[in-house]
């Protein structure tokens, strides 16, 4: 059976394993030693030569707490547009870091300009007033954070804080039950964690339990899998085995991969095109009245102008037009 002149035969090849970076993530509630964890793991991929990189959004926590047992060279953030941290990652790459450690990525999404304030701040300046729109930027931009991560030519360790929960826990030795902070997942987008090769869950024990699909390699050469283990600490020699196996892949070129998938102002136009289904003469229209022939030639304040004035027809379209009569849609 044939696809557009090619056999089935060749839509498939022999799976088999690339070397590639690790992409781990780290979270747990305060003092549970996610910086100290990720240092660790960051000193065993690359090495005791290798050079890391920290973006420290947690007021020099990485420096105060590792900078005597691993030489790392750090910078720290109080602002957290996610497009910043592309951008630093980029830097690092550039810089010819082996990794970054990201401690906390919690902040961009949650922090101070972060994520979640851009779509406050979006949906706070449409007309309508509803967060969808909003969310589609945000959500771009969120994305494009997570794929420059998945991308980076380092190794990349990112600390998450929890969400945190109290629950009574027995002291054994004195019988009395005592309150307890207990971390419920990590401050991010809820699906961010899965994205990561693996993801260590610590507890207020240091105590870490994994879920991933990468694997480590002993010094006999054996090889474990990581995925439902507990480990009482993360520590460099870990790092080290979970490189060995990194390292064991086939070579393979890394395609080429654009400095910034940041969406743009026109992009998002054209999405509320697609969304609204206008005809090309209905988008001619649009644009000649505004004295040019494509979107690349509308200045940014045409281009705001514009979104401002779609975004109600586009809030219509996906939630009225869902909700006929009723009062669903503006709740």
């Amino acid at each position: 059976r044939t696809t557009e002149g090619h056999t089935s035969m060749s839509l498939f090849k022999k799976a088999v394993r690339h070397k590639h970076k690790a992409y781990i993530a780290i979270h747990g509630p305060s003092k549970s030693g996610k910086t100290t964890a990720a240092l660790n793991l960051a000193r065993g991929l690359v090495g005791p030569a290798g050079r890391i990189a920290v973006i420290d959004t947690e007021h020099g926590s990485a420096s105060k707490t590792c900078a005597d047992d691993h030489h790392l060279d750090a910078g720290e953030n109080d602002h957290y547009d996610p497009r910043a941290l592309i951008d630093l990652i980029q830097a690092a790459e550039k810089g010819g870091y082996d990794a970054v450690v990201v401690d906390s990525l919690s902040h961009f999404w949650a922090g101070r300009g972060g994520t979640r304030e851009i779509v406050d701040r979006e949906t706070a300046q449409s007309n309508s007033g509803n967060s969808y729109i909003a969310w589609a930027k945000g959500t771009a931009i969120q994305d494009s954070l997570v794929q420059a991560i998945l991308n980076s030519k380092c190794h990349v360790v990112c600390t998450m804080r929890a969400k945190m929960q109290y629950a009574l826990e027995l002291n054994p030795s004195t019988g009395k039950s005592a309150p307890k902070k207990v971390g419920l997942g990590p401050i991010q987008r809820n699906d961010t964690s899965y994205e990561f090769d693996a993801t260590f869950a610590m507890n207020q024990r240091h105590v870490a339990t994994v879920e991933g699909r990468i694997r480590k390699i002993d010094d006999e050469g054996n090889v474990e899998k990581l995925n439902g283990q507990r480990f009482d600490a993360l520590t460099v020699e870990l790092g080290r085995q979970i490189a060995r196996w990194l390292d064991g892949g086939k070579d393979v070129a890394r395609p080429k991969v654009a400095e910034s998938t940041t969406p743009t102002l026109v992009g998002h136009l054209v999405e509320m095109i697609r969304i609204l289904e206008l005809a090309p003469e209905q988008t001619r229209t649009i644009l000649s009245s505004l004295g040019v022939s494509d979107f690349d030639q509308l200045t940014d304040q045409q281009q705001l102008g514009l979104i401002k004035k779609l975004e109600g027809k586009v809030y219509d379209k996906q939630f009225k037009a869902s909700f006929p009569d009723t009062g669903i849609a503006d709740k």
